[in-house]
């Protein structure tokens, strides 16, 4: 009886194990440990990335918009791309007038590759998300008499929701994405 109750036990166990090593149809990935090495360069790195966030918070708060804090913000956000205030600077950075010589269209497209880095690392934040939709938005109007330009943006977006979703159709960040887009068709067709 002894002995039954133990490998009925271990047997839920193990069943319990399973279930949670692939909770949702999802298999979680095995944690490894970093070596020292690995443990020591991450430290650097935080070091580094702390006094950047640091400086690009004081250029924010100084409102500094130059080429350079465009630049040093992409930086940032491609080491760490859930960090939403600077999301917001670059908002400020891309609409404020005399920041750049650039032409906003071409800015915005940049933006989009950013964006692309961005959604590589982390498909699940709120802030490069909204930054993304509000980049699109922004092309939208930039683009509004170039019905090509349009159905490439359009059809891009769409591609891109349909392969995160094939990756995981839980994804309610871009769900939430598509509606978006078909939002920006049934405008764009008016």
């Amino acid at each position: 009886s002894k002995l039954l109750a133990l490998a009925v036990t271990t047997h839920l166990r193990a069943k319990s194990v399973q279930h949670l090593a692939a909770m949702h149809g999802r298999v979680k990935k095995d944690i490894v440990e970093p070596t020292p090495e690995e443990k020591a360069k991450q430290r650097e790195q935080v070091r580094t990335a702390r006094s950047l966030f640091a400086k690009l918070l004081d250029l924010r708060k100084s409102q500094t918009y130059n080429d350079q804090a465009l630049e040093m913000t992409s930086k940032a956000l491609q080491f760490h791309p859930e960090f939403p205030t600077l999301w917001g600077y670059r908002r400020e950075l891309l609409t404020s007038t005399g920041s750049t010589e650039k032409p906003l269209q071409e800015l915005l497209k940049m933006e989009m590759k950013l964006l692309e880095k961005a959604l590589r690392k982390s498909q699940k934040v709120y802030s490069i998300w909204f930054h993304r939709k509000w980049v699109v938005e922004r092309l939208f109007q930039e683009m509004n008499a170039d019905e090509e330009a349009i159905r490439n943006l359009l059809s891009t977006e769409l591609d891109l929701c349909n392969q995160l979703l094939a990756v995981d159709e839980r994804n309610f960040h871009c769900w939430n994405h598509r509606m978006n887009l078909m939002d920006l068709m049934r405008t764009w067709g008016k």
